[in-house]
């Protein structure tokens, strides 16, 4: 049950905290020298002790989830990365539900990108523009390193893709010259 008023919520826990004894173990497993948490019982937050246990994280985060059962969502961060989701519950991130159900989740992203292919290609092509323009004068500065450091390694991948390629780049070279040629013609050169 969520309270309208979270000042409530705080003024009764610190009203629990002063009158419950703080015990040195989880009131559940009884795990010795953890980190407690004031939990609630009857999701109703009265103004009774006996209502309220010391539970460590773990504890109190497994009662929580049984109680409202959440139901789990994968969301896209980045759709710079082919396989970067992320799956939330309860607004953090769940490494063992991920583990557990992997290759179904997979399957459900395999889908998304297939069903919204188009979506995130120019979700893609958005992003990247915007940060070329963001970053334009740092990308052109690592293309001149790049290429100053790596000459050698440019000009052979160049001259396969020529050796591969000869007659479709001759083809184009060779309409190119003819449409500047009709080009001169009407202008009267």
């Amino acid at each position: 049950m969520k309270l309208k008023n979270k000042n409530i919520y705080g003024v009764i826990h610190k009203w629990v905290k002063d009158r419950k004894l703080k015990l040195k173990y989880c009131e559940r497993c009884k795990k010795l020298n953890c980190k407690l948490e004031l939990s609630n019982n009857s999701q109703k937050y009265k103004k009774d002790i006996n209502d309220y246990e010391w539970l460590c994280r773990k504890c109190h985060n497994l009662k929580d989830k049984n109680i409202k059962k959440t139901n789990t969502k994968i969301r896209r961060i980045n759709l710079k990365y082919k396989n970067n989701y992320y799956i939330k519950t309860n607004g953090k991130s769940s490494k063992k539900y991920y583990y557990k159900n992997k290759v179904q989740l997979l399957k459900q992203c395999k889908l998304y990108r297939i069903e919204n292919k188009e979506k995130i290609r120019l979700q893609k092509k958005k992003y990247s523009k915007l940060y070329y323009k963001k970053n334009k004068g740092k990308i052109k500065d690592y293309i001149k390193i790049y290429r100053k450091n790596y000459k050698d390694k440019i000009s052979k991948q160049n001259k396969l893709y020529y050796k591969k390629n000869k007659e479709k780049i001759l083809r184009y070279q060779g309409l190119y010259r003819e449409k500047l040629k009709l080009r001169g013609n009407k202008n009267g050169i």
